[in-house]
């Protein structure tokens, strides 16, 4: 989802629960598309 908000033209991102993911993986896909994460919801 993040090269798909990057492909829409959006330079920031939020992120709601991202469940069933690493944090390593959502870091990889944040730098991948080149956006930055600006919100992200998490339990703690």
């Amino acid at each position: 989802r993040y090269q798909l908000a990057k492909d829409a033209g959006f330079k920031y991102v939020e992120s709601g629960f991202p469940f069933g993911c690493s944090v390593q993986q959502v870091v990889e896909a944040k730098e991948a598309a080149g956006v930055e994460q600006v919100l992200i919801n998490v339990f703690t």
